[in-house]
């Protein structure tokens, strides 16, 4: 292999890591303050913000398979990773100044928009950026491009966070907004200029991907996805993965509620925690690529799902502050082995011609999930008014998560074919 061809395959890989770090900054703040603003100052309720995860899922159920097989149709892949970008800029500038809008409706109505597009977008980049982690790396080396790609993307997270605290300080401008949501704005312009710098470098992977469509294009079909997904292993591990994944993602999405709720933390505080879990899950995310290199993905898999069941029950049991903390970062490393190992097995198993209509599928299954866990978490705590019964509520998800994936046989775990 020619120096050329290495210094491009780096150039590309660190812009497919930029990429995951970029989005992260919109992203986690985002996830940080947005719910606490829009819940927590009474513009809207739990149920309809709880709604907007909802309705973008169902988009993405109907987009994300039909984009997915028509970029690997038609070499397309790379630009709708840059339409989804765009539209992720322009979602969370509309996030972003809607605490300047007077008006209570339009600015509820604003907010909520955009922040469903933000989702949509953010969901809809997954299916092809996930699909390109075949492209960056070898074989032998997906689960470390993996553990990387997500550990930018935490790091990413990071920022973010120093970032909006910056903002909460008054150490930025403000534009007249108050707390944490005055970082959203600057958030969204960090992420569309590092986005639109990761797309440059990322070209090379348009052009591997148009060398492959001249090669296989007669090869590529819906109805070999559909039987890639009726095959007993993709089904098992795709079930389980919704019903996992519904758990996590649900308890992301209201962990900031949940520490406001019951343990009355500041919004600082609970920007230092995200801090803390993030910095864990790039961890959790190197150590489970280590690790599935001795014991395997499918066992490394299932270790990290029993140890969330365990972590969820006892931090949801175990009313106090300090222990939640513990748990708290306990759940960071255990994030990372879960995300890392869980999309390289899925790469793994699906077929190559059919990687971006496969993770179209994926982002589907992703998406399902999180329609179940929100409906359950909302009506656990209307029917209880306890957040910790509606958190405990998802370690029976991750239960049932975890049989599926338990049943499900992995021998060919490493095949590419």
């Amino acid at each position: 292999m020619d120096s050329t061809n290495t210094k491009m395959e780096r150039k590309t890989r660190f812009g497919w890591y930029l990429y995951d770090f970029a989005n992260s900054i919109l992203v986690i703040n985002g996830s940080l303050y947005f719910p606490q603003w829009i819940i927590g100052q009474k513009h809207v309720n739990d149920f309809i913000y709880n709604l907007m995860f909802v309705l973008s899922s169902i988009a993405i159920i109907v987009i994300g398979p039909a984009f997915g097989y028509v970029a690997d149709k038609k070499s397309r892949s790379y630009s709708y990773l840059s339409i989804s970008t765009v539209i992720l800029f322009i979602s969370g500038i509309m996030v972003g100044i809607a605490p300047l809008i007077n008006n209570d409706i339009a600015r509820a109505i604003i907010a909520l928009l955009g922040f469903f597009f933000v989702l949509v977008a953010y969901q809809f980049s997954l299916v092809f950026y996930n699909a390109m982690l075949g492209m960056v790396s070898e074989p032998k080396k997906h689960i470390f491009s993996s553990a990387n790609g997500l550990a930018w993307g935490w790091i990413g997270g990071i920022v973010a966070i120093f970032f909006g605290l910056l903002s909460v300080k008054g150490y930025l401008p403000t534009l007249g907004i108050a707390g944490g949501m005055s970082s959203i704005l600057p958030s969204a312009i960090l992420t569309g200029i590092l986005s639109f710098i990761s797309l440059r470098m990322l070209k090379h992977v348009k052009e591997i991907d148009s060398a492959n469509f001249v090669q296989d294009t007669s090869k590529i079909s819906f109805k070999g996805a559909i039987k890639a997904i009726v095959g007993r292993t993709v089904l098992l591990f795709l079930v389980g993965y919704i019903f996992f994944s519904d758990a996590i993602l649900t308890i992301q999405n209201n962990s900031t509620i949940y520490m406001e709720k019951v343990y009355g933390f500041s919004d600082s505080t609970k920007a230092y925690l995200f801090l803390l879990v993030l910095v864990a899950s790039a961890l959790g995310a190197w150590i489970s690529a280590l690790i599935s290199k001795k014991f395997g993905l499918k066992k490394t898999l299932l270790i990290a799902l029993c140890l969330w069941v365990g972590t969820i029950l006892l931090s949801g049991l175990i009313n106090n502050a300090a222990f939640f903390i513990t748990f708290w970062g306990i759940l960071g490393i255990l994030n990372g082995a879960v995300w890392t190992v869980a999309r390289v097995i899925y790469l793994r198993l699906i077929p190559k011609k059919l990687k971006n209509t496969m993770f179209g599928i994926y982002s589907t299954f992703e998406r399902f999930a999180t329609i179940t866990g929100p409906l359950i978490w909302s009506a656990v705590l209307t029917f209880s008014g306890k957040y910790q019964l509606a958190w405990i509520s998802m370690g029976l998800l991750l239960t049932i998560g975890t049989m599926f994936i338990f049943r499900a046989k992995m021998q060919n775990e490493f095949a590419v074919e």
